[in-house]
């Protein structure tokens, strides 16, 4: 059960992070390839533009946590009715997901979220078609197919020096972590920490890419390079 529930619940995270993630950088790239983003940033600034689309396609995705929880849970309470039905004498599997696990996945979606879904609107930003934008993304889902990756350690020994280690690096501790803790919850101060450091980085990244993201909708033609991309963040 333990290992169901953290795999299912890393697994979703993935997903989920991906799927809005890449949504994201096309809601970007379409605005700015239909050029109306010029009649937007007429009525309010960039940044303000950047974290109201991260935001709306934030509410969507717990829209679509809501919905799964709410499913999951009626049908959970059909089959256990069902269950006592047919077998009186007891219910031999009863699947429990402690409240303050879905909290911590909820958690880290947002701030997962917000951390892959800056770097992707940069990169909506700084392309002009969706050729580009293929090319470009792939840097930005490495840390995200890497964590998958790296679950393995963590599924092995959750309190090992490595996996502990690893799930305190922003980019992998939305998976990590949670996986931890659904296998064997660490001390609070490592969980604490982990959210600590994911939530300053998250902060960094997204003024990071709304500096990039004001210059870049704006920029259409050849792709820039990296040197251009890190000139337009030092623009004031």
């Amino acid at each position: 059960q333990t290992f169901i529930v953290g795999f299912v619940i890393a697994m979703v995270l993935y997903m989920t992070l991906l799927i809005y993630g890449v949504s994201t950088m096309r809601s970007v790239l379409e605005e700015k390839t239909a050029h109306i983003v010029e009649i937007l940033v007429s009525s309010l600034r960039p940044v303000h533009l950047l974290l109201g689309k991260i935001l709306g396609v934030a509410a969507v995705g717990l829209t679509q946590y809501l919905i799964w929880m709410v499913t999951g849970g009626l049908v959970a309470g059909y089959g256990t009715a069902l269950a006592s039905a047919i077998s009186p004498q007891g219910i031999p599997f009863k699947l429990q997901v402690p409240e303050s696990l879905l909290a911590y996945m909820v958690i880290f979606f947002l701030t997962g979220y917000f951390l892959y879904a800056s770097l992707f609107a940069s990169v909506g930003a700084v392309v002009s078609s969706e050729q580009d934008a293929q090319q470009l993304q792939m840097p930005v889902m490495s840390p995200l197919i890497l964590s998958v990756i790296l679950l393995n350690v963590v599924l092995r020994d959750p309190n090992s020096t490595t996996s502990v280690v690893l799930s305190m690096v922003p980019f992998f501790a939305p998976l990590l972590m949670l996986v931890r803790i659904a296998f064997q919850t660490p001390p609070f101060w490592q969980i604490a920490l982990s959210i600590g450091l994911l939530v300053v980085t998250t902060l960094g990244v997204v003024w990071f890419a709304s500096r990039i993201y004001r210059v870049g909708i704006l920029m259409y033609g050849k792709r820039p390079s990296l040197v251009e991309i890190l000139r337009w963040a030092r623009y004031s």
